[in-house]
């Protein structure tokens, strides 16, 4: 439109030196002309306006042509990024927790591939500046998820707003992925309902028999009560406090407010496991004893560690049953932003001046948190309120990886090192007693290997899995001859996994460097004492397994 309207002014001028003016559809014939870079100088020296318009016109043209050549191409663009993709992160849907997932991963230095199946979503060109690749259809057609390089990927994420299209995305993808032999993909598919993510985790273990798929599930109101109690535990002083004084307020009992009330249980368990003492709760909810009653069914030993106060109430008003004095900590769950920020103004006046520490759990980080995040100076409405953002606390990379695996695999190494330790051993004589964080990717995939491997050991002694809800019960034990056979199994699984990552056996002293290793031998020919790590690391088995939330049963 600049180039246009100089166009015309600069005509207008310019046919006046020769005393023909012309008419106004002349002189925009001429101006249009400028765009097609017909226009022919005559002697005439040229007005200001005329001399920029003539080469801003075909800039614009120009321009125009490769933003088309560009949108026309994109997609093919777009492949053409993601075929020399490798241990890139895969996210099928683009809605809250795609977009998060996108940014965090991008932030994090990952390359990212986004699939999303509605061409009009407004976080497409969002996820594009942060340098992902946005590939349009559905994440549930397999020739897409080829076309993502799924085959060469590290992670996938499955964040549809439906549960069943999330699974479905996860079946094509073990099913593509069957005949891979090299680098395992770890597919994290959100469940929406916390409960039945909870039912399915026993899932995680029992398909990891194969190298080359790893499922692990994930509802971001679990993830998201264990972070919020890390980040704002059950009492500000609580090292300093008697457990008995401990008083928690729990506003809203639905998904995050029950996964936060168990959580405080196992927290209290490992905390006190020997004590006799409750902790003291107090929820908050109109629903509550309907809730309470569901969660009591579920966790049959929840109400032995905890003494709850049940108040069916909005918090619209002070009930009476709440003893405002004697509060060390308040989570407001509601499900609704602004009715949670409501409800904790209103606690917080109600508590007249005793400086209650609340934490308003809401969706994002933004928004009306951003009202609390602000600096105070004690003095005004939202003091001592602090904002805890679920979305965005939860979609982060190191949240999210450290799944079942995870905990599973950290917890083997943490038994090897303790082991190492007790048998005198230092971190000279072996370099692999290091903390998790430090050790090399190449042991931490051994760890995550062996994790993956439980399923096949369990089936081969009769056993099988399942979620720990009765924390009081005592651990499976298995029989001298199941570790025995165990222990040979797990010896030949590590055997198989180093001299595929060619390592060779000798008869001298262990080389790492030349990875040479004395173990790499028969069973039989095994010394006791190298015998006793295999054995150990099935004894310990059960352990590993409650610390992720599994308890053993024999079928």
């Amino acid at each position: 439109m600049i180039a246009f309207a100089l166009g015309l002014r600069g005509f207008a001028e310019y046919n006046s030196y020769g005393n023909q003016p012309g008419s106004f559809w002349s002189i925009v014939y001429q101006s249009l002309q400028l765009f097609t870079l017909e226009f022919q100088q005559t002697n005439h020296v040229l007005p200001w306006q005329l001399d920029v318009a003539r080469f801003l016109a075909p800039g614009v043209i120009v321009y125009t042509a490769a933003r088309a050549f560009i949108e026309i191409f994109r997609d093919q663009l777009q492949l053409f990024r993601v075929r020399y993709m490798k241990q890139h992160v895969i996210i099928c849907g683009l809605g809250e927790k795609g977009y998060l997932l996108c940014r965090s991963f991008c932030e994090a230095g990952y390359r990212v591939v986004v699939i999303e199946l509605h061409p009009d979503n407004s976080r497409i060109g969002l996820c594009r500046d942060q340098g992902a690749v946005v590939l349009l259809g559905s994440g549930k057609d397999q020739d897409m998820l080829l076309q993502s390089g799924l085959d060469r990927a590290r992670y996938i994420f499955a964040v549809c707003g439906d549960d069943g299209a999330n699974a479905e995305i996860a079946a094509h993808a073990q099913c593509l992925l069957e005949n891979r032999s090299h680098a395992t993909l770890t597919s994290y598919i959100h469940i929406s309902n916390p409960d039945l993510a909870e039912l399915l985790r026993e899932k995680e273990i029992s398909t990891q028999s194969a190298d080359a798929f790893r499922l692990e599930f994930f509802n971001i109101y679990e993830r998201g009560a264990k972070t919020l109690l890390l980040d704002y535990p059950l009492s500000p002083t609580e090292t300093d406090k008697d457990p008995e004084d401990i008083h928690i307020v729990i506003v809203g009992l639905g998904a995050l407010g029950s996964r936060l009330l168990v959580n405080m249980a196992k927290i209290w368990k490992q905390v006190y496991a020997s004590s006799p003492k409750q902790l003291h709760i107090t929820v908050v909810d109109p629903e509550v004893k309907n809730l309470w009653t569901q969660l009591t069914a579920r966790y049959p030993r929840i109400d032995h560690l905890l003494d709850v106060v049940l108040i069916e109430d909005h918090l619209q008003s002070s009930p009476e049953q709440l003893k405002l004095q004697d509060i060390s900590r308040a989570y407001i769950c509601l499900d609704d932003d602004s009715e949670s920020l409501s409800a904790a103004l209103n606690l917080r006046l109600w508590s007249q001046g005793q400086d209650i520490p609340i934490v308003v759990c809401m969706h994002h980080d933004a928004g009306l948190s951003t009202l609390l995040d602000r600096e105070t100076d004690g003095t005004d409405s939202f003091s001592h309120l602090d904002a805890f953002g679920l979305l965005d606390r939860t979609c982060t990379p190191e949240l999210l990886i450290g799944g079942t695996n995870e905990i599973i695999a950290r917890a083997t190494h943490d038994s090897y090192v303790r082991e190492q330790t007790r048998l005198g051993r230092t971190l000279e004589d072996n370099p692999s007693m290091v903390a998790w964080n430090e050790l090399p990717d190449t042991l931490k995939s051994s760890n995550r290997r062996l994790a993956d491997h439980i399923s096949t050991k369990l089936k081969a002694v009769n056993c099988d899995i399942t979620p720990l809800h009765d924390w009081d019960r005592r651990l499976f034990e298995f029989t001298e001859p199941e570790i025995e056979k165990l222990a040979e199994m797990e010896h030949e699984r590590w055997v198989e996994e180093r001299e595929a990552d060619g390592w060779r056996y000798t008869d001298g002293e262990k080389d790492i460097e030349a990875k040479l290793s004395p173990y790499l031998a028969p069973w039989k020919d095994l010394t006791e004492e190298v015998k006793g790590y295999d054995r150990d690391t099935i004894q310990y088995l059960p352990t590993f397994l409650a610390k992720a939330g599994f308890e053993i049963f024999r079928r």
